[in-house]
């Protein structure tokens, strides 16, 4: 843990340095700042795409790919105030739950950390989630989420990694976003 954390404060570094330089890269913390990003692209139009460039920027909202640099859910704060908005507690198993080609459920530390993104409002992404602990998760989060990369399963049958029709349903059935790999 202490050196996936090092590692994850080091990519936050990296990003937060890529705005700092690169006026057109703006990182999304908030949704004014979205809002600003978005309305810089008013009007584009893909068959003059130069037009208007200068003035539109990229926005990058920060996620985070398996939990572990995050060592304690008490810690969480800490990574959403230097820019963090969604977290994906799994990609193998992790101690917050099961993961691709590591099944298994939320872990009590796993529930916690739930609690703590849902007091931030922070975005939880249940890609690479085992089944079982993505159906505890849909029961104890109530916050916003999504599978930002995922595939149905019944393409990709042996394994775990990717959504059943149950669980893009229950995604459906929240109004939720589904991405696609």
């Amino acid at each position: 843990p202490n050196e996936a954390h090092v590692l994850g404060l080091r990519m936050l570094d990296i990003y937060q340095r890529m705005a700092d330089e690169q006026p057109q890269i703006k990182l999304i913390k908030t949704q004014a700042d979205l809002d600003a990003v978005l309305k810089a692209w008013d009007g584009f139009d893909p068959l003059n795409p130069t037009q208007g460039q200068s003035q539109r920027q990229i926005g990058i909202v920060m996620s985070m790919e398996n939990g572990d640099p995050i060592r304690t859910p008490d810690e969480l704060k800490m990574w959403y105030d230097r820019g963090l908005r969604a977290v994906g507690p799994a990609w193998a198993g992790t101690r917050y739950c099961g993961g691709t080609n590591e099944p298994g459920p939320l872990t009590d530390e796993g529930i916690k950390l739930l609690k703590v993104m849902h007091n931030l409002n922070m975005l939880l992404d249940l890609t690479h989630m085992d089944e079982q602990a993505y159906f505890q998760a849909l029961d104890r989060f109530d916050g916003p989420l999504l599978a930002s990369h995922s595939n149905p399963r019944v393409f990709l049958q042996n394994t775990n990694r990717h959504l059943t029709d149950d669980m893009i349903k229950a995604l459906i059935a929240r109004d939720e976003v589904i991405g696609t790999v």
